[in-house]
C-alpha cells in the first residue's frame, strides 16, 4: 500500500505539473506559486492516506524528467514567493537551533562539512572531462553544491518527532551543519560562479 499509494500519488503530481508546463508561461514568477502549491497539495493528500511524502517527490520528479526531454517547471527568477520560501526555511531552521548543539557536535559537524565537501569535489572532478568541463569549472561546480539541502533539516525534525528519545549527538550535528553551511554555503556559491564568470554583473 505504501509503495503503491506513493507512487500512484507521484504519477498524479507528474501529470499535474506536466500540465502546467505545457499550458503555463514557466518564467512567470506566479507559475512558481502555483506549482509551489501543487507540491503542497501532494504533501497533504499524502499525508491524508499516510503514504511516503518523500516518495512520492522524488518519484514524482523522475517522472517529470522523464515525460519532457528538457522539463522548466521552475522560473529563473523566483520573485516574491520565493524569497519568502528562502526566509521561512532560514527561520524554521535557526529558530530550531540550540547553543549547546555546537558543544554537543559542532567538532563533528566540521568533520561532516567537510567530508561532503571533499567527496562533492572529487566526485564531479572524476567527471568533469568526460562531460566537457575544464578542471576549473569542475571545481567551481563542486564548490557550488556545497550547501546543505532544507530536506537534511526535515529529515532529522522527523526522525526526532518518531524517536524522541534517540541519540541527541545525530540532531546536534546536522544542526550545527545546517547553520554553518545556511551561512557559508551562499558565499561559496557567489565565489565559485564568479571563478568561472557565470557572475551576473549589476
Amino acid at each position: 500500500y505504501l509503495l503503491a499509494g506513493s507512487l500512484v500519488l507521484a504519477y498524479l503530481l507528474a501529470r499535474t505539473c506536466t500540465f502546467f508546463y505545457r499550458r503555463l508561461n514557466m518564467q512567470d514568477e506566479h507559475s512558481f506559486v502555483a506549482l509551489f502549491g501543487l507540491v503542497l497539495l501532494a504533501i497533504a493528500v499524502a499525508h491524508l492516506f499516510k503514504l511516503s511524502t518523500i516518495l512520492a517527490l522524488l518519484a514524482a520528479g523522475i517522472i517529470v524528467k522523464n515525460l519532457e526531454a528538457r522539463p522548466q517547471l521552475w522560473p529563473q527568477h523566483f520573485g516574491t514567493a520565493g524569497w519568502l520560501l528562502t526566509v521561512i526555511l532560514f527561520v524554521l531552521t535557526l529558530t530550531s537551533f540550540e547553543w549547546k548543539d555546537i558543544a554537543l557536535g559542532g567538532v563533528a559537524a566540521l568533520g561532516l562539512i567537510v567530508a561532503r565537501l571533499v567527496a562533492k569535489l572529487v566526485g564531479v572532478l572524476a567527471f568533469a572531462r568526460p562531460s566537457g568541463l575544464n578542471w576549473k569549472q569542475g571545481m567551481a561546480l563542486g564548490l557550488s553544491l556545497s550547501p546543505m539541502s532544507a530536506l537534511a533539516y526535515l529529515l532529522v525534525d522527523d526522525t526526532y518527532n518518531l524517536y524522541p528519545n534517540f541519540d541527541p549527538r545525530l540532531r546536534a550535528i546536522v544542526m550545527c551543519s545546517i547553520v554553518v553551511l545556511q551561512i557559508l554555503g551562499p558565499w561559496l556559491v557567489y565565489r565559485s560562479l564568479a571563478l568561472v564568470a557565470e557572475r551576473r554583473e549589476e
